[in-house]
């Protein structure tokens, strides 16, 4: 069994290489109060990225993507006052993009489109 999940591992991972897909790292940190946050774009399906979150909980996930430019949409919630960051980084630790929300009205948070360009 194991070595059948080491070889379908494996068969992804060089699938991955082979189209050129590269691994980004979306950081999402929440303060003061709970809230949720979206993420929207080609790498993660019509039904996005979504997380929730408790004061000061920090959350991360990463996608595969196509180098080249991309656009990230993000919709979220929180208690008014609150605020949410986001970090992508490469696989190198390279920060690709960072947003920082704190201007909500009626709870949610403006959408907000950030580009950034993958190499």
């Amino acid at each position: 069994m194991n070595k059948v999940l080491t070889s379908k591992n494996r068969f992804a991972r060089e699938l991955t290489a082979e189209i050129g897909l590269r691994p980004i790292t979306f950081t999402v940190k929440f303060y003061d109060g709970k809230g949720g946050i979206c993420f929207f774009d080609v790498s993660m399906g019509n039904d996005g990225k979504c997380i929730n979150s408790d004061d000061g909980d920090t959350q991360s996930f990463t996608v595969n993507q196509a180098p080249g430019i991309q656009i990230i949409v993000v919709t979220g919630s929180a208690p008014n006052g609150g605020k949410i960051t986001v970090e992508v980084t490469d696989a190198r630790g390279n920060v690709l993009t960072t947003a920082d929300d704190n201007s909500f009205s009626g709870n949610i948070i403006k959408s907000f489109i950030k580009p950034y360009t993958l190499n």
